[in-house]
């Protein structure tokens, strides 16, 4: 959107100072961190002062790579808890529900942030499954797989929400938790 660049540069130069004091930093919403040049710079210029300062990540695991890491990796000396939303292992299904996602680049990913894991420069590691129409019966094998073949510490199930973005009747068959 035009002017966005604008505000996150006065987001920098006016909050980023005093991000370094903080408890807790949360980099999550409306988009992954890791796809942001703006999150990523404050990320990589970020240097807390409280050796106790933990740190929350969200993603869908298609940017969070070796290079992006490599960016934020002196943020591993302290708590740095990642929550990975991927919706389902089944290739097609992936495909529909994360149209733009790189379903093999997402799973390479998924090695790398396990290895992380296993090394301890990952805390925790969440993976996370938005329950709908199309993964609603993975919800087995996505438990499963995750704790299988990664090193996920735990596993999350939430409900689809209408956030606006789609029809009401789209959202009414995506809602299969609604009785």
């Amino acid at each position: 959107p035009a002017g966005y660049g604008e505000q996150m540069r006065i987001i920098q130069e006016k909050i980023a100072p005093y991000l370094d004091k903080a408890k807790r930093i949360t980099a999550s919403g409306h988009g992954d961190p890791f796809a942001s040049k703006y999150m990523m710079s404050v990320l990589e210029n970020m240097h807390p002062t409280d050796p106790d300062c933990s740190f929350l990540l969200e993603t869908n695991g298609v940017f969070f790579d070796a290079v992006h890491w490599e960016r934020i990796k002196h943020l591993a000396r302290f708590r740095v808890e990642l929550v990975v939303t991927i919706n389902s292992f089944d290739p097609f299904t992936y495909r529909h529900i994360s149209r733009g996602g790189d379903y093999e680049k997402m799973l390479q990913n998924l090695e790398f942030m396990s290895q992380l894991r296993k090394r301890g420069e990952l805390a925790h590691l969440t993976n996370t499954l938005v329950i709908q129409d199309r993964n609603f019966r993975e919800i087995p094998s996505f438990i499963k797989r995750s704790f299988e073949n990664y090193a996920f510490d735990q596993v999350i199930l939430r409900p689809v929400y209408q956030w606006g973005t789609m029809d009401e009747d789209v959202y009414w068959f995506k809602d299969v938790l609604n009785p």
